[in-house]
């Protein structure tokens, strides 16, 4: 039988990291594929930037942080959630080697502690209103530093630029998920000294974060679509704890 042509599914990454591991999952193992749909993805750098193309129209979908659609909705957005993703909020805090010693901060102190050492720094982002700025927010805020006047919020873009900041000591640390957080722990370049997938930030443990997002008027037009990404998602999710080590690959 002559093969079907895939229908295209039109996704909106922002800057690319393990945050998006279910999408990742659902694509190098295929779920999209058996679901008869052809990807066609644009890298738009951070989650705002996600939102716009998601109310836009320009995009189908796009895997971003629950909270940029709760932000724009109670502005007048029209964005909708349809899937889970998962519930943690996985952006590590790095700072340079330099930025340690020079606030004192030891690996071995609270989250309370280490932050209350951070004031006066530079800490990048990605960008305004992101996942990783309301992270940087949220670490600092509930801990009695203001993030407008205590700390110094850079927006650098994607991770390569975070790391390259941090190099050149442009930066005193940034906020960003896997695997860049690593990657400047495996280059000497800094260190994680918090890090929310291993409890240090509680009040970040059960937060749904990255969600399939649409607009309302793309649910009516192409619902069968949407169904099938949803579905792709699904099995990536199971696929996920039952074949840890394929889906490592896959990644």
């Amino acid at each position: 039988a002559e093969a079907q042509t895939p229908e295209k599914l039109k996704v909106a990454i922002g800057a690319a990291g393990l945050y998006f591991i279910v999408h990742f999952v659902a694509e190098g193992a295929g779920f999209f594929k058996k679901e008869g749909l052809g990807l066609d993805t644009v890298d738009v750098t951070t989650g705002p930037r996600q939102v716009a193309a998601v109310m836009g129209g320009s995009v189908d979908i796009a895997p971003l942080g629950l909270q940029l659609v709760i932000q724009a909705t109670s502005r007048g957005g029209s964005i909708i959630a349809l899937s889970s993703g998962y519930s943690i909020l996985p952006m590590s805090l790095v700072l340079s080697n330099d930025a340690i010693a020079r606030s004192g901060i030891k690996l071995d102190m609270t989250t309370d502690d280490k932050i209350k050492r951070i004031k006066g720094l530079k800490i990048g982002i990605t960008g305004p209103g992101s996942g990783t700025d309301d992270m940087a927010r949220t670490l600092t805020g509930t801990r009695g530093l203001d993030p407008d006047k205590d700390i110094t919020i850079q927006p650098l873009g994607n991770g390569d630029s975070m790391l390259a900041a941090l190099e050149k000591g442009l930066t005193d640390g940034f906020v960003f998920t896997s695997p860049i957080a690593q990657t400047a722990d495996a280059r000497g370049l800094g260190q994680i000294v918090v890090e929310p997938l291993n409890g240090d930030v509680p009040e970040a443990d059960g937060v749904p974060y990255i969600i399939m997002a649409t607009n309302p008027a793309m649910l009516q037009e192409k619902k069968p679509l949407l169904v099938k990404a949803v579905r792709a998602w699904t099995n990536a999710m199971k696929f996920t704890h039952e074949h840890k080590e394929e889906a490592r690959r896959v990644v």
